[in-house]
């Protein structure tokens, strides 16, 4: 299961000088098996561990930033906590991220209309300011329906 997509990765990372290690492939595999999520180091560690196997805290710290600097995943900062999800194969066209400051839940929102627009929004800055835009990060901060109902509100 996701041999083709690993040998993608692997490929990408012989063509840097890198190798797809033992402990990089289990790493990569977390995200490929669950592409709509958002992992911390830790939240990976455990994930790993599931699956009956192990590796150090230290090596996923070092092998999540390595990921994250050749493209494969991406970080999200949510207030001081960094959180990972893949960027290849992710198959999301712009998306939102919807926090809530309660129970610092993420949810992705995708609509193909709404992202059709804010592509649009990014052609025109990059034509009207002559400039190259790379990344374009959207999300919004919130209390979800769970907290609400919980008696949740911004000041509690």
């Amino acid at each position: 299961m996701f041999s083709k997509e690993l040998e993608y990765i692997r490929e990408i990372l012989i063509s840097k000088g890198y190798k797809l290690t033992y402990q990089r492939k289990l790493i990569v595999r977390v995200f490929l098996e669950n592409p709509q999520m958002h992992f911390s180091p830790l939240d990976i560690s455990n994930q790993i561990v599931k699956k009956g196997k192990f590796v150090s805290i230290a090596t996923i710290y070092r092998n999540v930033k390595f990921l994250r600097d050749i493209d494969i995943i991406e970080e999200i900062i949510y207030g001081d906590e960094k959180l990972y999800e893949l960027k290849i194969f992710a198959q999301k066209s712009i998306h939102i991220h919807i926090y809530c400051i309660k129970c610092n839940k993420i949810y992705n929102y995708l609509n193909l209309k709404v992202s059709h627009n804010l592509i649009n929004y990014i052609n025109h800055l990059e034509n009207q300011f002559s400039f190259d835009i790379k990344k374009a990060d959207f999300s919004l901060k919130g209390i979800c329906s769970n907290c609400i109902v919980k008696g949740g509100d911004f000041y509690s």
